[in-house]
C-alpha cells in the first residue's frame, strides 16, 4: 500500500517536473515562434511525451495496478493544465485531449508492467542448460 501511494506521489512530482522543464526549454529556445506553433507543440508532442514517460516510470516500478496508479498520478497534472470547463456543448471536446493523455500514460504503464512481470517469471530459467 505504501509503495502504491509513493508511486502516485512520484508520478505527480515527475509530471509537474517534466512540465516545468518543458516550459523552461520552450521559453529558452522558441523565441520568434508564434503562439499557435508553441501551443500545437505542447498539445501534440510534449504533453503526450510527458504521459508516456510517467507511464514508463510507474509501469517499471509497479507490481500491480499500473494503469490505475498512472492515471491517478497524472490526474493532478492533466486536469488543471489541460482540462477546462466550458459551456455544456463544448465541455466534451475540451476533455478529449486530457482523456487521451491519461489513456496513453496508463496503457504504457500497463504494457511495461506486463513485460516486467513476464521477465520476472522467466528469469529463473534463463541461465539453465537444457
Amino acid at each position: 500500500m505504501i509503495r502504491k501511494i509513493g508511486l502516485v506521489i512520484a508520478a505527480v512530482c515527475i509530471s509537474y517536473g517534466f512540465a516545468l522543464l518543458s516550459g523552461y526549454l520552450l521559453y529558452s529556445f522558441a523565441r520568434g515562434q508564434s503562439e499557435i506553433t508553441l501551443s500545437a507543440l505542447i498539445k501534440y508532442a510534449i504533453s503526450p511525451a510527458i504521459a508516456v514517460l510517467v507511464g514508463l516510470f510507474v509501469g517499471y516500478l509497479a507490481e500491480e495496478y499500473a494503469f490505475v496508479l498512472t492515471v491517478v498520478g497524472l490526474m493532478p497534472w492533466v486536469l488543471p493544465l489541460h482540462g477546462r470547463l466550458a459551456i455544456a456543448s463544448g465541455w466534451f471536446f475540451s476533455m478529449v485531449p486530457p482523456a487521451i493523455y491519461l489513456l496513453l500514460g496508463g496503457l504504457v504503464a500497463h504494457f511495461v508492467s506486463r513485460f516486467r512481470k513476464g521477465e520476472r517469471r522467466e528469469s529463473p530459467n534463463r541461465g539453465l542448460a537444457r
